[in-house]
């Protein structure tokens, strides 16, 4: 994305990816948005994301954050990796199968990422021609230096 323009997007179908990892949840949308990046932080610092990272196979690289819609505007989060296995300590959940768009931001997170996730709801969306299907919003964080000027991660929307 440059200057609020989305400019690097493509359309994929996925088949179902397992996903392990830990879940909390949040009343509102806007209370995620303020929580999540301290939740990150709390993540990291509990040790949970090298235990974590044990477990991931190579279906995706690194962590994803996934954005589970639920009833009344609430909505679980979950700090994941792709795995094969199904440990005690974490929850496993499917990324369901199907077809998503996936649109990259190039830059430090969290700020890059919050841009471009408001470009496609505030602008790409409206106005494109996708409707969205339902099932989880995934952001793809691979491997790197998440502070660089260009870092690139991911934004994946379940479409139609």
């Amino acid at each position: 994305m440059r200057g609020g323009r989305i400019v690097n997007y493509h359309e994929v179908s996925v088949e179902a990816i397992t996903l392990v990892g830990e879940c909390v949840h949040y009343e509102t949308a806007s209370e995620a948005r303020r929580s999540i990046q301290s939740y990150w932080q709390d993540f990291k610092a509990r040790g949970k994301a090298e235990a974590l990272e044990s477990y991931r196979n190579q279906q995706i690289d690194g962590f994803v954050g996934v954005l589970i819609p639920k009833p009344n505007d609430r909505l679980d989060y979950m700090i994941a990796v792709s795995s094969d296995q199904d440990p005690v300590e974490f929850e496993t959940r499917k990324l369901p199968a199907g077809r998503y768009l996936i649109f990259e931001a190039e830059g430090p997170l969290p700020f890059k990422l919050r841009e471009v996730m408001d470009a496609i709801h505030h602008d790409f969306l409206p106005k494109s021609s996708y409707n969205l299907r339902e099932a989880p919003i995934m952001e793809h964080y691979p491997s790197g230096d998440t502070q660089s000027a260009d870092y690139l991660s991911e934004i994946w929307i379940p479409v139609e």
